[in-house]
């Protein structure tokens, strides 16, 4: 199995890039939204509340948006937060693997260096986007740009990324483009 890890900074178009090897035949694997599922486990709940307090909470059930507030208010709490979830993705990333018969994996994930998860991929991806391009995508998210600013600060800078990359993928420009970079890597890959 050959497993690729793709990152880049927050709405650089991972996704949309890990998409396109899934077109190739790769299986994919988002650690976003493992992380998301891992919100409602008991055990993961408690530990949030127990540092942040119930106000992230909505219905009794973990809010992101309040988690987010949260955990992006200082390099402390950003820290806490990822010590409780990041080696529970790793753990459910692995355990993912077992079902998977593909040859080639793509795990998703935005803090894939950050978190130690890279050490376990064969090949490392980083997609590069201006910080302008990012932050209309974010807006078209529905993030404020003083919100995906404040998020972007937490995470590795692209410069620094690049020290880990096998491949990277510029996508500023259009998606036949980004697709073309795509397909290169992948027979690269195979």
């Amino acid at each position: 199995m050959n497993m690729i890890g793709i990152t880049g900074s927050m709405a650089s178009g991972k996704t949309t890039v890990a998409g396109m090897f899934g077109k190739l035949g790769a299986a994919v694997i988002d650690a976003d939204r493992i992380a998301k599922a891992l919100l409602s486990k008991k055990d993961i709940k408690n530990r949030l509340v127990g540092m942040f307090g119930k106000k992230i909470l909505t219905k009794g059930r973990v809010d992101r948006k309040k988690l987010a507030i949260e955990i992006f208010r200082d390099e402390g709490s950003f820290r806490s937060a990822c010590d409780i979830i990041h080696p529970q993705v790793i753990e459910k990333i692995r355990s993912e693997l077992n079902d998977i018969q593909a040859k080639n994996v793509v795990v998703d994930a935005p803090l894939l260096i950050e978190s130690g998860l890279h050490i376990f991929m064969d090949k490392i991806i980083v997609v590069g986007s201006k910080k302008a391009s990012q932050l209309e995508r974010a807006r078209g998210r529905g993030f404020k740009k003083s919100d995906t600013s404040r998020r972007m600060k937490f995470q590795m800078p692209f410069k620094e990324k690049l020290n880990y990359a096998d491949f990277v993928i510029n996508n500023d420009r259009s998606i036949k483009d980004t697709e073309r970079q795509v397909l290169k890597i992948w027979d690269d890959i195979k």
